[in-house]
């Protein structure tokens, strides 16, 4: 597929999602509930890393997977062995992001028109309200889910539609650094675990992920580039 029929703004935003997977991989010995590694370091910073007409279907394929969401976080402390599947609890868990995801697909171009720019500034600072409340330990589940979605839709309307090739190289491995990065973190965390927080992060976020893009790139990007040489 050549470059003009990519999507720079979603080209950025799996860079902003890879990014923000390597950050938090870089990040999880020091959360709170954590327990495969340990470290005696504490880092509390790093602690808590109308629109057009819907199709009927997608409004309540939505609130099915918010109800899902709900009933999740109600129950999942109580012992409920359903919810403790691990092959059923990520899907009550990440279903409804997958609707979000799906919904602004179907409908961006109208609810781009409805999206104005004061309107982008109050849901980025309800944003940021909330993401305040969850680092403050207040709100509980809801608060995080609130500042989540916030935070995709906002980011979403909000990104550039301009790439270089930097980005675009990012993006194409980034399922790759997904796969790889966290593994290669597990190395600091086995090996280097008291280390300063900042050292830790630093050498997970830049170092372990430079090879992870680096291993993606040699499985999946370049056997690609010589198949379509050899086409």
């Amino acid at each position: 597929m050549g470059d003009k029929k990519l999507r720079s703004d979603i080209v950025n935003l799996r860079v902003v999602a890879i990014l923000a997977v390597i950050f938090g991989h870089s990040t999880t010995i020091y959360w709170y509930n954590w327990t495969d590694y340990r470290t005696t370091q504490e880092a509390p910073v790093f602690a808590h890393v109308g629109i057009k007409k819907f199709k009927w279907a997608d409004i309540f394929a939505f609130a099915i997977s918010v109800m899902m969401l709900i009933f999740y976080t109600k129950y999942t402390w109580h012992g409920a062995s359903l919810m403790r599947s691990p092959t059923l609890s990520p899907f009550f868990l990440y279903f409804s992001f997958f609707m979000l995801g799906f919904i602004l697909f179907n409908h961006e171009a109208t609810i781009r028109k409805y999206i104005t720019k004061p309107l982008l500034v109050v849901g980025f600072v309800l944003m940021l309200i909330a993401i305040g409340f969850m680092y403050m330990g207040r709100g509980g589940t809801f608060v995080q889910l609130i500042a989540v979605w916030l935070c995709l839709v906002v980011i979403f309307f909000l990104m550039p539609n301009k790439s270089n090739k930097f980005t675009r190289t990012l993006a194409e491995v980034s399922l790759g650094v997904y796969l790889f990065h966290e593994p290669l973190a597990f190395i600091s965390y086995t090996y280097w675990p008291d280390i300063n927080p900042l050292l830790m992060v630093s050498i997970n976020f830049f170092i372990w992920g430079t090879v992870a893009s680096i291993i993606s790139y040699f499985v999946f990007v370049f056997p690609k580039k010589i198949m379509r040489k050899k086409a």
